[in-house]
């Protein structure tokens, strides 16, 4: 157990009305942050070299564990150390921004002038909330730092560990430094091209860069030559939603792709000359290519608000399961699974609904099917559903 090892190095003593005071816990903070690092690794997707002003994805990330850790260790030993109150008056810390940077440069081995960087952009600004601005405000979960007086920094510890970092940081970008997020949104779009491109081909498909019409942008054009099937990929890359009005933003950006995914397909149909020129197949050989579009997300779907009957919402894992392993089936068998929704989980087999009871003053009150359990794990290999499309391509 982490804790008796954490107080043993701590050994928190106290110090006046609910409050403690303690020993760093270095061996214990050091194993944390590693801890952390290997179980958190790929929650983290954006390019670690990119500059975000003043620092790197990959400094932002390293500043963020020794953050993390920090935060994590400090409440446990503040709860565990026997205080009154679990030591409420010594949870929340505050120093001088000075002693931040030191403290989180030196824990983090960062240079201090990056450590100072990320702060200035984590303490809370009012200004950013206010309605009329025109920009989206930040969540609050994106600023941990709060001002007090006298340049005395507050962190809340929870909105810490709260938080989803790469989201928040890419939100504060946006908003903090519109000309960077647009230089590296168009860097975001480049990257999952590079990564999916070659995922294709090796499928034995054939993929056709990006491009430019007048009525909209290909992000992908891939072709199944055995099968006479293409797919015109509008690609997305958004970040997972964490609240109610995140969700329908989202919602938003992908019913957008699949609007312009619907555009770019009928310009498909009409065979234009830069078809050819785009996939080097004679007009003769397009004429006899079925196109259908379809929207590849990075990481979500949107869940049930977005839906199209012929243009189908897919994330990059169910492209490998279906092109490649385990289940190694074509182009058009992908288009069909994901628009007739084939790849969801079952109720009754993956999950079933529960009622969730909440007590309050002495009164039950039961949500009845307002919960999920699940039941079995997920396999793709036996649980995208498969029936039948073998006759519907035939």
């Amino acid at each position: 157990m982490i804790v008796p090892a954490l107080l043993q190095e701590a050994s928190p003593v106290k110090d006046g009305d609910s409050k403690i005071r303690y020993t760093f816990p270095m061996a214990n903070f050091n194993a944390h942050v590693a801890g952390l690092r290997a179980l958190k690794n790929d929650l983290w997707q954006l390019d670690s070299t990119w500059d975000l002003g003043g620092y790197t994805v990959g400094e932002f990330k390293r500043f963020w564990l020794t953050l993390l850790s920090r935060s994590m260790l400090h409440s446990l030993i503040c709860f565990h150390s026997g205080a009154e109150g679990g030591a409420l008056n010594s949870l929340v810390t505050y120093m001088t921004r000075r002693r931040w940077v030191n403290e989180l440069g030196r824990l983090s081995g960062l240079p201090t002038s990056a450590v100072g960087s990320i702060i200035d952009d984590l303490i809370f600004d009012i200004s950013l909330q206010a309605p009329g601005t025109g920009k989206k405000p930040p969540n609050v979960t994106c600023q941990p730092f709060f001002p007090l007086r006298d340049d005395l920094l507050a962190v809340s510890n929870h909105l810490v560990m709260l938080s989803n970092p790469e989201r928040n940081v890419w939100d504060l970008v946006a908003i903090r430094k519109p000309g960077i997020h647009s230089r590296l949104r168009n860097k975001k779009e480049k990257l999952q091209q590079e990564g999916l491109v070659p995922r294709l081909k090796d499928y034995g498909l054939a993929v056709s860069p990006g491009k430019e019409h007048p009525d909209g942008n290909i992000d992908l054009l891939v072709i199944d030559r055995t099968d006479n099937f293409a797919l015109n990929i509008e690609l997305k890359w958004l970040t997972a939603p964490d609240g109610i009005k995140e969700v329908a933003y989202t919602g938003a950006q992908l019913q957008r792709g699949i609007d312009q995914a619907r555009t770019v397909r009928k310009w498909l149909e009409t065979t234009p000359p830069e078809l050819s020129q785009l996939t080097g197949l004679s007009t003769d050989e397009l004429d006899k290519i079925e196109f259908q579009s379809m929207v590849v997300s990075r990481n979500t779907t949107g869940g049930g608000r977005v839906f199209d009957p012929e243009i189908p919402v897919v994330n990059e894992r169910l492209v490998d399961w279906v092109l490649g392993d385990p289940l190694h089936r074509s182009l058009r068998t992908l288009w069909i699974v994901g628009k007739e929704l084939r790849y969801l989980p079952k109720r009754g087999k993956h999950f079933r609904e529960s009622d969730i009871p909440i007590d309050y003053e002495g009164f039950r009150f039961l949500m009845i099917n307002a919960g999920m359990e699940w039941t079995g794990p997920y396999d793709p290999a036996v649980d995208i559903d498969l029936e039948g499309i073998e006759e519907v391509l035939n």
